[in-house]
């Protein structure tokens, strides 16, 4: 977040605890809304921080242990099979998403999806699959 922004570092620590409480589209909009009413336009960089916050929240509620996009792959990595085995939302979500990812069921196992060829793509591809993963209801 830049200093610039938020000049106090004590503010700073209160947005940054604010933003990693995201869980939601309402959290999002609710701390995008306070933000720019107290401070002003959003930088990209505190944007990309609220975006990243509410998927990282999302991937834990599907027990994802790492998230990660590149310009030349993208995955979903868990710490075991059977947190995607069992899990009938992400199930769902690789019927949904067939033609873009596949499992790789080893010791690390993975959901890999069909790079987009850019990191911003792979990202938006990963979004939409935990969104809707998370949207299923049991």
């Amino acid at each position: 977040m830049p200093e610039s922004y938020i000049t106090q570092s004590e503010q700073r620590m209160i947005a940054y605890k604010k933003i990693s409480a995201i869980s939601s589209l309402q959290d999002v909009q609710e701390v995008t809304t306070e933000f720019e009413t107290r401070l002003g336009k959003l930088p990209t960089e505190v944007i990309n921080l609220i975006d990243i916050a509410y998927v990282k929240n999302l991937a834990s509620n599907l027990k994802i242990t790492e998230v990660l996009c590149t310009n030349h792959q993208a995955y979903l990595q868990f710490e075991k099979r059977e947190h995607i085995m069992d899990s009938s939302k992400l199930g769902n979500a690789i019927y949904k998403f067939n033609n873009h990812c596949s499992l790789e069921l080893s010791d690390t196992p993975k959901i890999k999806f069909i790079s987009a060829g850019n990191s911003n793509q792979n990202y938006l591809l990963i979004r939409q699959f935990i969104e809707y993963a998370n949207s299923i209801k049991n």
